[in-house]
């Protein structure tokens, strides 16, 4: 800043030849970078609370929301078997075993016959195993359990010891990989009374995919 000095003096004292205003020039503030207000300012929005990367690829499904399922005691003398597709909304059916080909067999997981004391067949091609009680109960285990074949024809399921002689117990769960590659875990709750038949067998069940 240029302050003016004005000289003061009395009477007729000479003043000093005017001089032409200094000019001042402007200040300017050159410019400045500007600072971030915190780290996290900085931060890209994908970049999450820990520091790693959100995820934006899908996201694998989740296991559905377990369903009853019940394997009756087909009449025996009608040749009527329970065909289970777990992958069907409508789960089990009944049927006569003579009516169906072996194409049409393929679309089900497995038949539980109840003439006699009770047998339950698997679909050739499918892939299916006991998971023992009180094994991890999870997507992985399940596939490793179904994939390991451990199931495929059970006999006598109005024999408890037989039953127990192969691990299927309440508590215990039959593993499919279905034809449209859906991980199923069949959780045995139940295997009723026989009375000389084939017993119901109550089930519950959740899917993966």
């Amino acid at each position: 800043m240029v302050v003016a000095l004005i000289a003061t003096g009395g009477g007729d004292a000479k003043k000093p030849d005017a001089k032409p205003p200094a000019t001042t020039a402007p200040v300017t503030s050159s410019p400045s970078t500007p600072l971030s207000a915190s780290p996290e300012a900085d931060l890209p929005e994908s970049i999450g609370p820990t520091g790693a990367p959100e995820s934006t690829g899908p996201v694998a499904p989740g296991p559905s929301q377990e369903r009853k399922v019940t394997l009756s005691s087909p009449a025996c003398l009608d040749n009527i078997d329970d065909y289970v597709d777990f992958d069907a909304e409508r789960t089990v059916r009944q049927m006569q075993s003579p009516d169906l080909t072996d194409a049409e067999f393929a679309e089900f997981e497995m038949r539980y016959e109840g003439c006699g004391g009770g047998m339950i067949t698997i679909t050739s091609d499918r892939a299916a195993g006991i998971l023992p009680k009180d094994s991890p109960a999870n997507v992985q285990t399940c596939r490793d359990t179904a994939n390991g074949g451990s199931l495929s024809q059970v006999t006598d399921w109005n024999e408890p010891n037989r039953l127990r002689e192969l691990g299927i117990e309440p508590g215990a769960a039959l593993c499919f990989v279905t034809d449209k590659q859906k991980v199923v875990l069949a959780k045995i709750v139940r295997i009723g009374d026989n009375n000389g038949l084939a017993p119901a067998i109550e089930l519950s069940v959740t899917t993966w995919g």
